[in-house]
C-alpha cells in the first residue's frame, strides 16, 4: 500500500451481498500502523482500515454486532474514546445525537453484524468523508486517492468542474470525479442492505434573534474562552496563523492573556510583492504586545512552481485561495503539533454581505413572489427607483444564486466560462445543476429566516469544502491537526443568533478588553496570495506557458484554446489581469495529469 498517500486514512467497504470485495480489502497488505476489521470476522459484510497510528483515529469494535471507526477529536475530557463515544451516542440518541457531542471528525458506525453502517461527516466538515458505489457495494474513505486505488471510474463530472470554475470549491455531494461522492458537514449516509439514505444530523440554534449589545461581550467572551481551553488541553506545542484581522488576534491573545498557554505566531509573506495583502507588520504589533514569538513565513513563486504538483496530490482536487496557506514545513520544523486558526463560521451571514445583498434578503423575508419582482424590474431603470434596480435584481432570484452574486464566492464569470468551453451550454446545465445542490444543502424545516438559511447554506460550502478543507490536507502534508476555536458548537449556537452585527462589532468589543482598541477595530483585508503578479514572475510564469499548450488544451476535449492562450499573453503582457482563468485551468491541467491519470496500483486495492 505505499501508493496510498501519507497521511492518516479511515476507510472500508460495506458488502452486503457478500461478492468478496470486504473479505479483498481484508486481505489487501496494509502497511504498519492500520487496523483492519472485517464484521463479521468470517465471511465479512463490512471491512474497516484504518490508520491508528496516529492518536487521531480510533476504532471499537467490541465483537461481530457493532462498532464505530473515528478520525479526529473529542474536547471532553470526561467522555469516552471517540469511537465509543459515537457508538453509545448512536444507539442512544441516533444521528440527532451526534450534533452534541463536541468534537471535530468524521467515522463509521456499523451494526446488526455489519448489514447496517452510517458514514458520519464532521458537523464542520472536517475531515472530509467520500463514498463511491462499486456494483452492490459502497466504497469510502477520508480521502479520494484511496478511492481511486480502489479502481473506481475516473470520469470527469463537468458539472463539478463548471462548479470549480466558477466558484473555487465543489458543495457536497460533488467531487471532480464523477464516481466519487461525499458526504455534506453535519450529515450522515445511513446503508442498510443496499439502501441508502442521508440525515441531517445537526442544525444550529438560530432563534430567538438577540440583537448585537454590548451586554453580550461577556457571554460570547466565556464561550470563545472555553473553547480555547479545550482545545489546548492536549496536543502542543501550539501555533496560530496569524493575520491582520480581528478573528486570528483574538485566538492569539485569548491564549495569552486568558489561559497563559504558550504559542508561536506565525504570519504568511508573499514574495515579489508589496501591499496590503502582506499583513506582517499589523500582526507583529499584536505579537509585540503579548510577548509571543513571532515568525515570517515565505511564499513565492519559486515555491509554487516546485511543489505544484505535489500540493494537488496532497490536496487531491484543483484548489484556488488555499495556496496561501501550504507552506507549512516552518511549522512542522518548529516542532509545532497543532495549529489554531480564525476561521469563523457561516454566522452572523451579516459579517460578510453587502448591503445590496442584505436589502435583497429583507424583501425574500417578506414572500414577494420572484415572479412578481421579475415582472416589475423595468420599473427600476429610471429616475429616483435606479439605485435600487440592483436589490430588486437580485431579489428576482433564487437563494443559492444570491450567495453565489456575493462576489467573494465567484471566480469565473458565466461570461468568461461561455468563451473556453468547446460546449458552451456547460454554463447553463452548470448552473442548474449547481442551484439544485446548493438548495439541498439549504434546510428549510425549522429555518424561515432567508439569512439563516444563506448562512446554513454558506456553512456547508466556503468553510466546510474551501478553507478547513485546505487546512486540513495542507496539516496532514506535514504532520500538523489544525483546530477551530470559532467552530465550537456553542460559539456556534451563540452566534447564530446574533442579529444586527454587521463588523463583527461584538468580537471585536471581546478582543478590545484584551488588546488595544486599534488594533481590534482595525479593518481587515481578505487573505489571497498575489497569483496576478506571480503567475507573470519565473518560474510560475515559466509553468504556465509549458502547461497550457495548444496540445494539452486541446486533449481535455473539454477547452477552447484560443481564449484561454490570449488571456495568457493579455495577462503576461499586463494588459489585462486575467490571474483565476490562469490558475485554475493551470490546476485543472496538472490535477488530471498527477492525480486523475496517475497509475493505478498493482495490485488494485481490491
Amino acid at each position: 500500500m505505499n501508493d496510498l498517500p501519507r497521511r492518516p486514512v479511515l476507510a472500508g467497504v460495506h458488502d452486503p451481498d457478500r461478492t468478496g470485495l470486504a473479505a479483498r480489502f481484508l486481505a489487501h497488505t496494509w502497511p504498519a500502523g492500520y487496523r483492519v476489521v472485517g464484521v463479521p470476522a468470517a465471511d465479512p459484510v463490512l471491512a474497516v482500515a484504518a490508520h491508528t497510528a496516529r492518536p487521531e483515529v480510533d476504532v471499537y469494535a467490541p465483537g461481530d454486532d457493532g462498532g464505530a471507526a473515528y478520525f479526529g477529536e473529542v474536547y471532553d475530557p470526561a467522555a469516552d474514546a471517540p469511537a465509543r463515544l459515537l457508538r453509545t451516542t448512536w444507539d442512544a440518541a441516533g444521528p440527532e445525537g451526534l450534533g452534541w457531542i463536541d468534537a471535530q471528525g468524521s467515522g463509521v458506525v456499523w451494526s446488526e453484524g455489519g448489514r447496517e453502517v452510517a458514514l458520519v461527516r464532521d458537523r464542520a466538515g472536517v475531515p472530509p468523508l467520500f463514498y463511491a458505489e462499486h456494483g452492490t457495494a459502497l466504497l469510502w474513505a477520508t480521502d479520494l486517492t484511496t478511492l481511486l486505488a480502489s479502481g473506481v471510474a475516473r470520469a470527469v463530472d463537468l458539472h463539478a468542474l463548471d462548479a470549480y470554475l466558477a466558484m473555487g470549491c465543489l458543495p457536497a455531494p460533488w467531487t471532480l470525479v464523477e464516481a466519487i461522492r461525499k458526504v455534506p458537514p453535519a450529515h450522515a449516509l445511513v446503508r442498510r442492505g443496499r439502501e441508502a439514505t442521508t440525515v441531517r444530523y445537526w442544525l444550529p440554534v438560530v432563534w430567538p434573534k438577540v440583537r448585537r449589545e454590548k451586554r453580550l461581550v461577556p457571554a460570547l467572551k466565556e464561550r470563545i474562552e472555553a473553547s480555547l481551553a479545550r482545545r489546548t488541553a492536549t496536543g502542543g506545542p501550539f501555533a496560530v496563523l496569524l493575520s491582520g484581522g480581528v478573528d486570528s488576534s483574538l485566538i492569539l491573545a485569548g491564549l495569552r492573556r486568558w489561559l497563559d498557554v504558550p504559542v508561536t505566531a506565525y504570519t504568511f509573506d508573499y514574495e515579489g510583492y508589496e501591499g496590503p495583502w502582506n499583513e506582517y507588520e499589523r500582526a507583529h504589533r499584536l505579537a509585540r504586545h503579548l510577548g509571543v514569538r513571532h515568525e515570517k513565513v515565505p511564499m513565492g513563486p519559486a515555491w509554487v512552481a516546485d511543489r505544484l504538483p505535489s500540493l494537488l496530490r496532497q490536496y487531491e482536487e484543483p484548489f484556488t485561495f488555499g495556496i496561501h496557506t501550504a507552506r507549512l514545513e516552518t511549522l512542522s520544523a518548529g516542532s509545532i503539533g497543532t495549529v489554531l486558526t480564525g476561521a469563523l463560521p457561516g454566522f452572523p451571514v451579516a459579517w460578510e454581505l453587502p448591503g445590496t445583498i442584505r436589502l435583497a434578503l429583507a424583501i425574500e423575508a417578506r414572500g414577494i413572489p420572484k415572479g412578481l419582482l421579475r415582472g416589475v424590474r423595468w420599473m427600476f431603470r429610471l429616475g429616483p427607483l435606479k439605485r435600487l434596480r440592483p436589490v430588486v435584481e437580485l431579489s428576482s432570484h433564487p437563494l443559492p444564486e444570491m450567495y453565489t452574486r456575493k462576489g467573494v464566492n465567484m471566480i469565473l464569470s458565466a461570461e468568461t466560462r461561455s468563451r473556453i468551453y468547446r460546449d458552451p451550454r456547460l454554463v447553463e446545465t452548470g448552473k442548474m445543476a449547481r442551484q439544485a445542490v446548493m438548495e439541498a444543502l439549504t434546510p428549510t424545516a425549522g429555518v424561515q429566516n432567508p439569512e439563516d438559511r444563506m448562512a446554513l447554506m454558506g456553512s456547508a460550502m466556503l468553510p466546510a469544502e474551501h478553507i478547513l478543507w485546505w487546512n486540513h490536507r495542507w496539516g496532514e502534508a506535514h504532520g500538523l491537526w489544525f483546530r477551530y476555536p470559532y467552530l465550537d458548537r456553542d460559539v456556534v449556537t451563540f452566534l447564530a443568533r446574533l442579529r444586527g452585527d454587521r463588523n463583527k462589532t461584538l468580537l471585536r468589543e471581546v478582543a478590545a478588553t484584551i488588546m488595544p482598541r486599534e488594533i481590534a477595530f482595525a479593518p481587515k483585508l481578505g487573505q489571497a496570495a498575489p497569483l496576478w503578479r506571480w503567475l507573470a514572475m519565473p518560474p510560475l510564469r515559466d509553468l504556465v506557458r509549458a502547461t497550457l499548450t495548444p496540445e494539452r488544451l486541446a486533449a481535455t476535449g473539454l477547452f477552447r484554446t484560443e481564449p484561454i492562450l490570449q488571456a495568457l499573453e493579455e495577462h503576461l503582457q499586463g494588459r489585462r489581469a486575467h490571474q483565476w482563468l490562469l490558475w485554475t485551468i493551470l490546476s485543472f491541467l496538472l490535477w488530471q495529469e498527477h492525480v486523475l491519470d496517475a497509475p493505478a496500483p498493482d495490485p488494485r486495492l481490491i
